[in-house]
């Protein structure tokens, strides 16, 4: 026969019997809402950490841990407030128990949209196994420009196995090939930058053509100089122009053996010259009349 005692032994170990399931429920998947935020400079916003169980999902507002990308734009709360502080973009996640949320939430301060979206890398070329960072920068409508390197989302194009990045623009290269990084952001993407991967490193520094621009009329040819710092330390000439990356092939196309460029349409469109592996610093800027 249950006396007191027995009974309230009992009730304990249900309950903690009870917690200990709890807490030992697997964690799947962490979503931030809204997944679009735009406040004003000044304003709040409380975002949301709804996670997600192999047996369901609920919100959860404790143990969560946000992060701001940009808190010089949109800082963050531990309670999940946000804060427009100046025009820009930033990138909103959260982490429970380990497990970090797999898409961010956009914060955009003002109601600025982007209208141009440019991004830099510092060489053409890298060596498998090499890290290097990219930046992004943005020019909203309002005329006001921002760094928001970490408020884009980066990508890959078609290459993931040769280069990849992270959501901070920090490019790895992985293996022999070319891949093309790009990034978005407010519904606009940037133009694509070529990345060549090599497994070993060149005996060339960087090669850049001569001149680096040129007007040509149609159906005419231009073959640009090649020099090449080499890692003795002397620039030397390079003789064979292995192929071109042409960034409008309406207006110009590489000729039959790569060592010269085509004019083919009216227009004004760049090209990259490869020789000895590696891809120029700069392009060839080619107006065609």
């Amino acid at each position: 026969m249950w006396n007191l005692n027995s009974i309230v032994a009992a009730f304990v170990l249900a309950s903690v019997g009870f917690v200990s399931n709890a807490d030992e429920r697997e964690v799947l998947e962490v979503l931030v809402t809204p997944y679009n935020v735009t406040i004003d400079s000044g304003a709040s916003k409380s975002m949301s950490a709804r996670v997600v169980y192999s047996d369901g999902y609920e919100h959860q507002t404790e143990g969560v841990t946000w992060h701001s990308t940009n808190p010089e734009v949109a800082p963050i709360s531990e309670n999940g407030v946000v804060f427009g502080i100046e025009t820009g973009l930033s990138l909103v996640t959260a982490t429970y128990q380990g497990v970090q949320s797999s898409d961010h939430a956009t914060v955009k301060v003002g109601e600025s949209t982007v209208q141009e979206l440019t991004i830099d890398f510092p060489t053409r070329n890298m060596v498998a196994g090499e890290t290097k960072q990219a930046t992004a920068n943005a020019v909203f409508t309002d005329g006001t420009e921002s760094d928001v390197t970490t408020a884009v989302k980066w990508e890959t194009v078609n290459s993931s196995s040769i280069i990849s990045v992270d959501d901070k623009g920090l490019v790895t290269a992985h293996k022999d090939g070319y891949g093309v990084l790009k990034a978005h952001a407010d519904n606009l993407s940037s133009d694509g930058i070529r990345i060549d991967v090599s497994e070993t490193e060149s005996e060339y520094e960087w090669i850049i053509p001569f001149p680096n621009n040129t007007t040509m009329a149609v159906g005419s040819q231009f073959t640009p100089s090649i020099k090449g710092f080499h890692n003795s330390g002397k620039l030397i000439d390079i003789e064979e122009i292995e192929g071109w990356i042409i960034d409008d092939s309406s207006i110009v196309r590489a000729s039959s053996d790569n060592g010269s460029i085509i004019a083919v349409g009216t227009g004004t469109t760049t090209a990259y010259p490869i020789a000895v592996g590696l891809q120029a610093v700069e392009p060839v800027v080619i107006n065609v009349e």
